[in-house]
Formats: C-alpha cells, sequence, structure tokens
C-alpha cells in the first residue's frame, strides 16, 4: 500500500474544500442540469487524482467513464425521473471507484464496496486530518489548530461586542453596515452547505486514497450452506406454484377478453390492472432468490446439484413467461387508458429483468457469477442510456394521442421540457380551446429565462420552440 505523505493529506482535505465550495455554489440551483454535469466531473476526476493506481485499470476507467456519461445526463433530459437514475448510477459508480477492488467481482462484493465508501464518508474529514503533517516543524500543526480553536472561540466573543457597540452608536453603526454589506443568513447558509458537502467529500476522497486494505467480504465457510435436498425442496415447490400460474396464463393469453370475463368476472382492463405490478413483484424477488440458493448450494459436483440447478433454470424459464403475461397485461391496459410515466418506467424495469434473468441462465448456473454481477453492471448503465434515447416524456404524449378517453392535456402539460417539441406537434389536433390553453401554460412556463446552472439541452429546445410559438401569435403547423 503507498505510505500516506504530508502534502498529499494536506491536498486532499484542500480538494474536498474546494469541492465542497463547488457543489454549494452549482447545486444551488434547481431542477438540476449542467450544474450536475460539472459536480459530477469534478468529483470523478478528484477520486482519480487521489486513487492509488493499482488494481483493475480496466475496471477502474470503465468506472470513471459511467460516472463522467451518467453526470452528462443531467444536461441532456429533464425528466425528473431520469435525473433522478442519473444521479443514483453516478453516485454508485464514483463509490465503486473510491473503494477500489481486491477480490472477485460479484453483487455482494459490489454492495460491500458501496457501503465501504458510504461509511468512509460518515466521519468525513477526521480521518484525514489524524494522519496530517502540517510541515517540517514539529510545532507548525499545533500552532495552526490552536489558531483553529482560537478563531472559534472568538467568533461569539467578537460577534456580541460588536451587536453592543452598533447599538450604542448609530454612526459606528452605519459604519459597520457600509463596511460589512453582506446577508449574514445567505453567508451561513453557504458556509453550512459548503462544509457539508466538503465533509462528504472528504470522506470519499479518503476512501479513494486509502485504498482496500483486503477482502471486504469474508470467503464463505464451508459449514455454512445448505444441502441439494433442502434447496431442491424449495425451488421445486415454487416451480409447482409457478408452474400453475404459467398454465392460467395460457389461457389468458389464448382465451383473450371472453375468457378472462366469463371466468373471472372482470373485465379486460381490470384484469391486466390487477395483475401487472403483482407480477412484476414476483419476478424481482424471484430472482433475489435464485441468486442465494445457488451461493448457499455450494460447490459439489454431484446429479443431486445438477438436478437442483435444473430446477433454478426451470424457475427462471417460468418466470420468463410470466414476464411475458405481464408485459401482454400491461399493453392491454395501456391502449384502454393511454400511457403514464409510472407504466412505462416499470414496463422498462420488466424488461431490464427479463435481461437478467436470461443472463443467469447463461452465466450463474454454468457458475460465472463474477460475469453475471458485470452484466448487472452493464445493463443498468446501457438501460440509463436506452431511456435517455428515447425519451420517455416525448413517448407518452406520441402514445397518447390516440388514446381511446382522449388526450389528457392537463397530465401531459406535467411532464418535463422533454415533452414540450411532442406537445406542440400534437396542437392541431386538439380543441381551439385547448390549444389556448396549451399555449398559455407552455408560454407562462418556458417564456421565463433562467441561469446557465439549470441549463440542458432539452429544456433549451423547449424554450426557442415555445418562443416560436409565441413569436406566431400561438399558432403551430399541422402534425409532421
Amino acid at each position: 500500500m503507498r505510505a500516506a505523505s504530508g502534502w498529499s493529506e494536506r491536498a486532499l482535505l484542500g480538494l474536498a474544500l474546494a469541492l465542497g465550495a463547488l457543489g454549494d455554489g452549482m447545486l444551488r440551483a434547481v431542477p438540476f442540469g449542467l450544474n450536475a454535469t460539472v459536480v459530477v466531473v469534478c468529483a470523478t476526476a478528484a477520486v482519480l487524482a487521489v486513487q492509488r493506481a493499482e488494481g483493475r485499470g480496466l475496471e477502474r476507467w470503465a468506472l470513471a467513464a459511467a460516472a463522467v456519461l451518467a453526470g452528462l445526463g443531467f444536461c441532456w433530459r429533464d425528466s425528473p425521473v431520469l435525473k433522478a437514475l442519473d444521479g443514483l448510477f453516478a453516485g454508485v459508480a464514483i463509490a465503486l471507484l473510491a473503494s477500489g477492488g481486491l477480490e472477485a467481482p460479484s453483487l455482494s462484493s459490489y454492495a460491500a464496496r458501496v457501503a465501504r465508501t458510504s461509511l468512509f464518508a460518515v466521519p468525513g474529514p477526521l480521518q484525514a486530518m489524524t494522519e496530517v503533517r502540517w510541515g517540517g516543524n514539529p510545532l507548525s500543526g499545533r500552532v495552526v489548530l490552536g489558531l483553529l480553536r482560537g478563531l472559534f472561540l472568538a467568533a461569539p466573543v467578537v460577534l456580541v461586542f460588536t451587536v453592543l457597540l452598533a447599538n450604542a452608536d448609530p454612526v459606528f453603526a452605519k459604519g459597520l453596515e457600509e463596511l460589512v454589506d453582506v446577508d449574514v443568513a445567505e453567508v451561513l447558509g453557504h458556509v453550512a452547505g459548503t462544509v457539508v458537502l466538503a465533509w462528504v467529500a472528504a470522506g470519499v476522497l479518503w476512501a479513494g486514497f486509502r485504498g482496500p486494505h483486503g477482502r471486504l467480504l469474508p470467503t464463505r465457510p464451508a459449514w455454512f450452506g445448505l444441502g441439494s435436498i433442502e434447496i431442491g425442496t424449495v425451488l421445486g415447490l415454487v416451480d409447482v406454484l409457478f408452474a400453475a400460474f404459467v398454465w392460467v396464463q395460457f389461457r389468458y393469453l389464448f382465451g383473450g377478453a371472453a375468457w378472462v370475463e366469463g371466468v373471472a368476472g372482470l373485465t379486460y382492463s381490470q384484469y391486466a390492472r390487477r395483475g401487472f405490478f403483482e407480477l412484476a413483484a414476483v419476478t424481482a424477488l424471484s430472482l433475489p432468490l435464485l441468486l442465494a440458493a445457488h451461493w448457499l448450494l455450494g460447490h459439489a459436483r454431484t446429479a443431486v446439484r445438477r438436478a437442483v440447478l435444473g430446477l433454478a433454470a426451470l424457475q427462471v424459464t417460468l418466470l420468463l413467461v410470466m414476464l411475458a403475461s405481464a408485459l401482454e397485461r400491461m399493453r392491454a391496459y395501456q391502449e384502454q387508458y393511454g400511457q403514464t410515466e409510472l407504466r412505462f418506467y416499470t414496463t422498462a424495469f420488466m424488461l431490464w429483468l427479463g435481461v437478467l434473468l436470461v443472463s443467469f441462465l447463461a452465466t450463474v448456473l454454468p457458475g460465472a457469477r463474477g460475469a453475471f454481477a458485470h452484466i448487472v453492471l452493464g445493463s443498468a448503465f446501457a438501460a440509463l442510456v436506452v431511456l435517455h434515447a428515447v425519451n420517455p416524456d416525448e413517448r407518452i404524449v406520441v402514445a397518447n394521442r390516440s388514446a381511446p378517453r382522449g388526450f389528457d392535456l392537463e397530465y401531459a402539460l406535467t411532464l418535463s421540457a422533454d415533452a414540450v417539441p411532442a406537445l406542440l406537434r400534437t396542437a392541431p389536433a386538439l380543441t381551439v380551446e385547448a390549444q389556448q390553453v396549451m399555449a398559455s401554460r407552455l408560454l407562462g412556463v418556458w417564456s421565463r429565462p433562467e441561469g446557465v446552472r439549470t441549463w440542458s439541452l432539452a429544456r433549451d429546445q423547449a424554450r426557442r420552440e415555445v418562443a416560436q410559438l409565441g413569436a406566431a401569435g400561438g399558432e403551430r403547423p399541422a402534425i409532421r
């Protein structure tokens, strides 16, 4: 492990303070846009700068690139959901980057590495300050710390005397106002924001600076596990339950609305709405169950073990059928009631789960759990890029144009700037009254200027197109 040097610790604390000031200055403007991109890029570069270069070089640069690209998502799309996903993925990538990697990749090791970085962030700069060498003179550190303590103790005393003297002499008070013309509350807010962000940054940078000391997770003891019979019983019973459900799904898929109404006593849309989210939960919970069963099974190469793995493969196959049924239900429901953010992103989540189930068959069952962990991270990042590319808010507007219950303008107007171009193309198909409402609402929102910190491509495009709408007096050409 690299030996700690005096200037490195001091530089780390200074870098953390700079990141704190940058974050406080940039992130006070919402919604996040270019400001969040700048903070993510700078944070990633800072972790790379203080981190030990040894270890998995390819993984190191891949995580850094993923964090930066996720940060760029803030200045691409305006959807709050996409921005939340951008922030989540960038945070996980930076945490993994700061934690380094000394053990085989797996989902549990990834979780442990994120937890390690998070735990370093709690004490913040305290760990670094205990090892700082303030200079060649051993008294210099004592002098610096003494000066800091003196300033801390003097601040309330000077403040009390200043207030009393200002109240005693109006001329003196006027001079103070001219000398210090600042908003004290605002200054204190900036100081607090800088300190909090710098505190967290120092902890994350220190995690990257120190690097991992060894394996974060102990090897599973040989005695900690379950036999093939116990695991096979669990998986077998779940398979029987899933198989019974899948049989009903085949009747539903081939019987259609007539079979549903005759047997279940529900309309087709009620049946679809009632089952989708439950099936999504079953699929999401089954994957951790399969991973835990495979981990507890051990490595014995026996015929019984192969049979248990066959039961796991059967369960994945049944889950894929249930997944197809859930997606069909959502399609039928959307045909009746239109598209929403919740329905769109839940459908996208189900498709991602389908990718993971197929990957489980191809990697975990043959024994390549590390490859599965890489696929989880890689597919999550790919899904994030695809979501940005397809523009969910625009898709929602386009899908709802032909909704049987009519276009829900009020809901469409609650969407982000990503939906504005599609809304303007939809306007000619609406009533005159609806067009006036749309023009008024869009002009009210997008005619106001905003600072560069919240800039994004989507917001800039929305502002330019709404400006053309205002210049044309609210008229738009026909839908192309």
